[in-house]
């Protein structure tokens, strides 16, 4: 059994016990990480550049290398390559909805969001499934 389907079956029993009325907190089992998006700016001609607008979030996420866990994106069309990896983090704290072509920045390491599978209770998001590549 591997270290993120304990804390997926942690995260479901808290999600059914408190049904949103608190959020899910991944930082006794997870590691600190940020969320990052760049979101291209307005092109000014005079200067040939565009502005980059950085959006960044801290969180905490559990990382899952084991080729199973990647089972629940698609194959084909390029989605899920070998190396990638599953990660799950909170919505707790999130400023922005991950989404593909974010960045969650865990240390030194920078993956690349490919994929992402929310988790629901009622109508509000409690938890993300990302699918991460290097």
């Amino acid at each position: 059994v591997t270290a993120l389907w304990q804390v997926q079956r942690r995260v479901l029993r808290e999600v059914g016990a408190v049904m949103i009325e608190e959020e899910i907190d991944l930082s006794e089992d997870g590691a600190l990480c940020t969320l990052r998006r760049s979101t291209p700016g307005v092109y000014n001609p005079a200067t040939g550049t565009a502005t980059t607008s950085l959006s960044t979030c801290p969180t905490y996420a559990v990382l899952d290398a084991s080729i199973l866990q990647t089972l629940g994106f698609k194959f084909g069309a390029g989605l899920v390559q070998g190396g990638d990896i599953k990660a799950l983090i909170s919505a707790k704290g999130l400023t922005f909805t991950p989404a593909p072509g974010d960045n969650l920045q865990m240390g030194a390491v920078t993956y690349k969001v490919i994929a992402v599978a929310p988790t629901y209770v009622m109508d509000q998001a409690v938890v993300f499934d990302l699918l991460v590549r290097r």
